[in-house]
């Protein structure tokens, strides 16, 4: 397609040579200064692909059970994660354009540590118990955004931009080790317990947001490098959730939770624009 299009822009270009001797208007200052001022006809269709890396930030973890006892998490954390995206786009103007994108994340290793004391007066003693949750968070996002294409030098183009849409985020195989134990105040005798547990797979979907900035550099007329930064929120509230916790001593807790959950995230990607002025 492309030899094509070479071969018919020259052919063109040899008959608008061929008719200068008997047309000296067409390169007249006024004709030069239209075709100058001329907009582009139409949007240029452009795709997309993305690779890049996220750290996510949980505004807290919860567990019911945990709440009830008068518990808190000591311990959370969320490892990076990859995510891959694809995208069917349209430039609007010179500094406007607009995209859909869709992206999938892979598994990110998620951790939380809790801790509870409680006095029980039958019988009269204290419990102590820690439980060590660990799993994964995967999601699913889409996207529609609006960019803002800033002054071009050099090849680069800045750009900022935002975005709207959903972000489905699932936990997924998670496990619970809990060591506990009771002092008798009657006898001072304490008695240890260790019990294993797990979650099912959960999943939520939530209002998503984002705000980008980066610059894009011209590989070619139609092929763009995109190098940017994104801030992306994935859900407010409860963000994402495991199933019903089932210890293997018999017993079944709560889901665990994970609200505000947002990512900071840095991005490569290829824009391949089909119809470029």
């Amino acid at each position: 397609m492309r030899t094509a299009r070479n071969a018919l822009t020259s052919t063109v270009a040899s008959m608008v040579v061929a008719l200068l001797p008997v047309t000296p208007a067409l390169v007249g200052p006024a004709a030069a200064s239209d075709e100058s001022l001329s907009p582009p006809s139409g949007t240029t269709l452009y795709v997309r692909g993305d690779l890049g890396v996220a750290s996510y930030d949980a505004s807290s973890f919860s567990q019911a059970d945990l709440l009830d006892r008068g518990g808190s998490f000591i311990e959370e954390s969320f490892d990076q994660s990859v995510f891959v995206g694809a995208g069917l786009g349209w430039r609007l103007s010179q500094h406007l354009r607009l995209d859909l994108t869709g992206e999938y994340r892979v598994g990110a290793d998620v951790r939380a540590v809790d801790h509870v004391e409680e006095v029980l007066s039958s019988p009269d003693g204290l419990i102590t118990a820690s439980t060590v949750y660990e799993g994964e968070h995967t999601a699913f996002v889409g996207l529609a955004n609006l960019y803002v294409d800033l002054v071009k030098w050099q090849g680069f183009t800045p750009y900022i931009g935002g975005g709207i849409g959903v972000a489905h985020n699932r936990l997924k195989d998670f496990t619970t080790l809990s060591n506990g134990s009771f002092e008798d105040f009657a006898t001072g005798d304490i008695r240890r317990e260790t019990t294993t547990g797990e979650a099912g797979n959960g999943g939520k979907t939530s209002f998503a947001w984002a705000l980008m900035a980066g610059t894009s550099y011209d590989l070619s007329a139609d092929t763009k490098l995109d190098l940017g930064y994104r801030y992306l929120h994935l859900g407010n509230d409860v963000a994402a959730t495991t199933s019903l916790i089932e210890c293997h001593c018999g017993t079944v807790g709560e889901p665990l939770k994970v609200s505000g959950l947002d990512s900071h995230e840095f991005r490569i990607g290829i824009r391949w624009e089909f119809n470029a002025p």
